[in-house]
């Protein structure tokens, strides 16, 4: 059976191990999906950019090359949190764009990364991949928002207070 590998890559900002050559590394399954978590040191560079965006058409890839800043502040980064999905190929996988398992993962990675550093980590944006690419989406972009990953978890309301 084919499969389809989602990917999600997210630049950490004011981040890094004590020894830059830590890596991070986990495997796993969830529900039918394997997956592989991976959180470290990308130098700039041609190769490592071309590792992070491999799934992405060579065509958008020039769209991408901002990932290693920050757009609000003057942060870069080398970190990256890098989290691959595979799962089967169905009637359901082909059509999607990103998957529930995906966006589950990085949420949980993202609040377990945030509640284990020494200070809030900054993130401004998850970009989405999947191999073999989609047929409408060239790569997908998301912000992810730590307060409501946290709250969601402990069954807190996310509203504003009144």
């Amino acid at each position: 059976m084919d499969t389809i590998t989602f990917r999600t890559v997210t630049p950490i900002f004011e981040f890094e191990f004590e020894d830059k050559s830590d890596i991070f590394d986990y495997s796993g399954s969830l529900n039918d999906a394997s997956y592989n978590i991976t959180l470290k040191f990308y130098p700039q560079g041609t190769e490592t950019f071309e590792e992070l965006v491999k799934f992405v058409a060579v065509d958008y890839r020039n769209e991408l090359t901002a990932i290693y800043m920050h757009p609000l502040h003057s942060f870069a980064t080398c970190y990256f949190l890098v989290i691959n999905l595979m799962v089967p190929e169905t009637e359901r996988t082909v059509l999607a764009s990103n998957s529930l398992e995906s966006l589950q993962l990085t949420s949980a990675m993202l609040s377990a990364l945030n509640l284990h550093s020494t200070k809030e980590i900054r993130l401004y944006n998850t970009y989405e991949f999947r191999s073999p690419p989609h047929q409408y989406t060239k790569y997908g972009k998301s912000t992810p928002n730590i307060g409501q990953t946290w709250n969601s978890l402990f069954g807190m309301s996310t509203g504003m207070l009144n």
